[in-house]
């Protein structure tokens, strides 16, 4: 009887342990996998002239909420690459930067090579 109790008190500790350790760990890398993935150079310079404008904290509420630049590196590496393929297929279709931002901006016209260098972003 007393094998059994010590065999059921170890195997408890040993799956408890386990199960906190692995729950730390995960936490851990959610913690250390965020902001892996910093926006490159040249693709800032590009949302500098033609995104930041609306898609920053000082951006209209709609634009910052489907993508808000300033929050990018709270962002986990799957929601940066869904943002990433989200804002390629959007520059491809010329859904951004939207006309009427172009009327009164149109130095933020994006040329086919910025948007090459967009989905070119990985």
């Amino acid at each position: 009887m007393k094998k059994i109790l010590i065999f059921a008190v170890v195997f408890t500790a040993v799956f408890v342990g386990g199960l906190l350790l692995t729950s730390f760990t995960s936490h851990e890398s959610i913690a250390t996998d965020m902001a892996n993935r910093p926006i490159p150079e040249d693709i800032i310079k590009i949302f500098d002239n033609s995104c930041i404008q609306c898609h920053s904290d000082k951006g209209s509420s709609i634009a910052k909420s489907r993508l808000n630049i300033n929050k990018w590196d709270t962002y986990d590496s799957v929601k940066q690459d869904k943002k990433i393929s989200d804002i390629c297929k959007t520059v491809t279709k010329g859904s951004m930067p939207p006309r009427s931002f172009l009327r009164k901006n149109p130095q933020a016209t994006l040329t086919e090579t910025q948007k090459v260098q967009i989905c070119s972003w990985k």
